[in-house]
């Protein structure tokens, strides 16, 4: 029943010299035509005839646009039949399964104490389950345990979770971007306001993002005064590192610019910051 689900080239190159621009009017990243391009294999860039012209279009909006259809109440009866009517309507859609409901019980329950639940998790922790008491959480009454039993049964077990963490998590890969975390303490990992919370701000860059190319996306000012980021591990990292999943955790040390001042003022002097 599941849709085919559509692969994306992963080069992230400028277009080729020379690439025509039939996309007009349309914002459009050079990495956006390069994959169009990449996409239609050998296509001759000379001749742009009718047709050519329309499978370019439809390569580049599949490119530029990706869609993903978000199937929210697949929990209901009719479910199964609906999913698959929408499925043979759009053949190459990638689709999600969801219960935004059961998401909300979940999570409601989780911070009334009354079960231990991680977003986007296959199981949850009852009071029952958790013999050694290590989240003290209350009794469940009957009406509680047998909704908690038909998400288990209808979306838990069937498909892994209720859908609303995977839906957001298929849009991040999607757009091909990686979660950066910037950090003041790169040893608990808090963000210098005051909380103890961790992991408090994220941001998504493109793949293929250097440590300066996140520094700019901050700020220019950050940008221009970079001087270094550091790793949990202590590493110092180069300003042209390129950003993956093993190393997008790290604070900058960074000097603001100097400025220059106007007429009948005096200089003001650089200082060295963290962030």
């Amino acid at each position: 029943m599941a849709c085919p689900r559509e692969e994306t080239p992963s080069r992230q190159d400028v277009p080729r010299p020379g690439a025509p621009q039939p996309a007009v009017g349309l914002w459009r990243p050079p990495v956006h035509i390069q994959r169009t391009l990449d996409a239609l294999g050998s296509f001759e860039l000379g001749t742009w005839d009718e047709g050519g012209v329309r499978r370019f279009v439809t390569t580049f909006l599949k490119t530029r646009f990706p869609i993903i259809l978000v199937l929210n109440k697949i929990d209901t009866p009719r479910a199964d039949q609906n999913m698959a009517k929408i499925c043979a309507m759009y053949p190459d859609a990638q689709y999600v399964p969801v219960s935004a409901a059961a998401e909300r019980f979940l999570r409601n329950l989780h911070k009334a104490g009354v079960i231990h639940y991680l977003e986007g998790s296959d199981h949850y922790v009852t009071a029952e389950d958790d013999r050694e008491g290590r989240y003290s959480l209350k009794p469940l009454d009957e009406r509680t345990r047998r909704r908690l039993l038909n998400i288990q049964d209808l979306m838990l077990f069937r498909y892994g979770s209720t859908g609303v963490q995977a839906a957001i998590q298929r849009a991040v890969e999607t757009q091909r971007v990686l979660p950066v975390w910037l950090v003041k303490n790169v040893h608990n990992f808090t963000d210098g306001s005051g909380s103890p919370n961790p992991f408090r701000d994220v941001i998504l860059v493109p793949e293929g993002s250097t440590v300066r190319d996140v520094a700019y996306s901050v700020s220019h000012d950050m940008g221009e005064g970079l001087q270094y980021a550091e790793g949990p591990d202590g590493r110092r990292m180069a300003e042209d590192e390129v950003i993956t999943l093993q190393n997008n955790i790290f604070k900058f040390i960074w000097v603001p610019p100097v400025r220059a001042a106007p007429t009948g003022t005096g200089s003001p002097d650089g200082a060295t910051a963290t962030s």
